[in-house]
C-alpha cells in the first residue's frame, strides 16, 4: 500500500510538472526571440528613447509570463 501511494504521489507531481516545464521553455524561447528582436530596434534606431520603450515593453511581458505561471 505504501509503495502505490508514493507511485501516486510521483505520477500527480510529474502530471503538474510537465506543463510548468514547458511553459517554462516556451517562455525562455519567446525571451530569446525578443531579446533579439529588441537588439536588432536598438541598432537599426539609434534614438535612446525608442530603446527605453523597447526594454519597457519586453518588462512588461515578462511580468505577464511569470503571472501566468
Amino acid at each position: 500500500m505504501r509503495i502505490e501511494k508514493d507511485n501516486l504521489v510521483s505520477t500527480g507531481l510529474n502530471i503538474i510538472a510537465i506543463p510548468i516545464m514547458g511553459v517554462y521553455f516556451l517562455s525562455v524561447f519567446i525571451l530569446k526571440q525578443l531579446s533579439d528582436f529588441i537588439s536588432l530596434i536598438v541598432s537599426k534606431v539609434k534614438n535612446k528613447f525608442a530603446s527605453i520603450i523597447a526594454i519597457g515593453i519586453v518588462a512588461y511581458i515578462i511580468s505577464l509570463i511569470t503571472s501566468l505561471t
